[in-house]
């Protein structure tokens, strides 16, 4: 309240996905929206993060000795049981950081009543964003707002923060890295829905 007021407060703090237990405690009329994508995009821009590392997330007490880094900054989401890939590659590390994060969540949800969890899958919402806002809004008690659907319709307008031009499949310029750690990958997004026939 001394943040928002009597007004809605969106947070949108990845790290906060390994935190749904203690967020539930704190806030517990919240509604949850999961977002859920596709493993190799995912990981593919961890990776990208990685090397760029523009902006580490957290300065870790064990030095990291990765096939392609050496280091104390860890860049992203921090799971447990970190120092297991301490002496991984990035590859690695960004594969289970995927893993390991929404394999938590998705526990952590699942004790969550169904009416608290918005599910929305980052696929869908660059098809055909305007329906599945609208949706996501109504679903959280909102109404879907005139320059909400606008942005909705002209996302290209409205740029995020990347390191580099969003495109369709853009995982495929390392696939062969993705398909090294797709093992690691694949059980999570099966959990996820995705279809994972076609391997990188």
């Amino acid at each position: 309240r001394m943040i928002s007021g009597d007004r809605r407060f969106l947070d949108k703090t990845p790290k906060n996905v390994l935190k749904i237990p203690y967020l539930i405690r704190l806030f517990p009329d919240a509604t949850f929206i999961f977002l859920r994508r596709d493993g190799r995009d995912t990981v593919n821009s961890l990776i990208e993060g990685w090397q760029v590392r523009q902006t580490p997330s957290y300065r870790v007490p064990q030095r990291l000795e990765l096939a392609d880094y050496r280091g104390r900054l860890w860049c992203f989401i921090l799971p447990p049981d970190w120092r297991r890939w301490a002496r991984t590659s990035v590859a690695e590390v960004a594969a289970y950081q995927y893993a390991s994060s929404y394999d938590i969540a998705l526990e952590d949800v699942r004790a969550l009543p169904e009416d608290s969890v918005v599910e929305l899958a980052f696929e869908d919402f660059l098809r055909r964003p305007v329906k599945e806002a609208t949706r996501v809004l109504e679903r959280i008690g909102l109404k879907p707002t005139e320059p909400v659907l606008e942005m909705a319709r002209n996302l290209d307008r409205y740029p995020v923060v990347t390191n580099s031009a969003p495109r369709a499949e853009k995982w495929r310029e390392r696939a062969h890295q993705i398909a090294r750690v797709w093992p690691l990958i694949e059980p999570t997004m099966e959990r996820l829905g995705y279809d994972v026939t076609v391997r990188p």
